[in-house]
């Protein structure tokens, strides 16, 4: 059974790209592509996060541009802990 998560938010590559890592990492892609920046900062092609994935999200650079630059963030209602 696939995993969607508790949420993701869509991004065009031409925005992740900017950032050097992701870049390196996806490869090339039309700049339109619409990709998913998942709860746990994984990249993938669709809502599912454990399928499709372009980008593990695992280091502290890349989650510092996805707060930072790109200000993605996990409404509260979304957070694991949320009752």
């Amino acid at each position: 059974m696939s995993n969607r998560g508790n949420y993701c938010k869509a991004y065009y590559y031409e925005q992740l790209s900017q950032h050097a890592e992701f870049r390196d990492a996806a490869g090339p892609m039309d700049a339109e592509q619409v990709l998913y920046v998942h709860d746990n900062f994984v990249v993938t092609r669709g809502v599912y996060r454990e399928e499709e994935v372009v980008f593990d999200g695992k280091s502290d650079q890349w989650k510092a541009y996805c707060q930072d630059d790109l200000k993605f963030e996990v409404p509260s209602y979304a957070q694991a802990d949320a009752a």
